[in-house]
């Protein structure tokens, strides 16, 4: 590791970045049972290709397509898919990863606008379950387009997705109080990386259930004296 000045070694350690901040991709080890994926898009219109990319050291995975919201709606599942293990850049939060296209999906015309997660699932011989999402947004078609926009906060997703070691808050370097962000983030359609886990699944169930009660976005403020 790089010698710190010592006005920057005496300082506190940065609340972003503990050392040794376990930032996930692929597992080198044996016996790993895992699956990854990401798309080569994150927003299509109906009618359009979608190109799924996988990297697995499972012998056979399931890909699972959910349109999410208060009540999660399976619209596409395939078992049986296999793989194989991809090699991935070390600044694959900056240049992507790089991996081959394992299945292509037209979007059928008829699926409802909205966002929808990838599911990929796999289990071990010992019975372990790997669980890992990706997520799309799907634009309704112009003649079926609603009065209500929902705005995807994507910049923020990108901003805080450190799959592969980095976002642009935290992870060049491995030292709490010097650690900086990256200022390039993997997106399409030149980079592409998955989405660091908890990114989708929590944070958008968090904003459907806040639809339901919206005065819970709002700060409670004192009534005017």
């Amino acid at each position: 590791m790089t010698e710190l000045p010592p006005a920057v070694a005496a300082g506190p350690p940065y609340a972003w970045s503990p050392r040794g901040w376990p930032s996930e991709r692929p597992s080198s080890g044996p016996g790993a049972c895992e699956v990854w994926c990401y798309t080569d898009r994150l927003s299509y219109a109906p009618g359009d290709q979608a190109h799924f990319h996988f990297n697995a050291t499972a012998e056979t995975f399931s890909l699972r397509i959910v349109r999410d919201g208060p009540a999660p709606e399976t619209v596409f599942r395939r078992d049986g898919l296999t793989a194989a293990p991809q090699p991935t850049p070390a600044d694959a939060y900056a240049s992507g990863c790089g991996w081959p296209a394992g299945l292509s999906l037209r979007l059928p015309d008829d699926w409802r606008s909205g966002f929808y997660l990838a599911i990929v699932r796999a289990v071990s011989p010992a019975g372990e379950v790997w669980e890992r999402e990706h997520g799309f947004t799907l634009r309704a078609a112009p003649a079926r387009r609603g009065q209500i926009a929902l705005i995807m906060t994507t910049s923020t997703m990108l901003a805080y997705n450190d799959w592969g070691g980095a976002n642009h808050y935290r992870g060049i370097g491995d030292d709490p109080r010097a650690d900086i962000g990256s200022p390039v983030s993997s997106t399409p359609a030149e980079r592409v990386q998955p989405p660091s886990r908890g990114c989708l699944l929590g944070d958008l169930r968090a904003q459907f259930r806040c639809l339901g009660g919206a005065r819970r976005l709002c700060a409670r403020l004192p009534d005017p004296a």
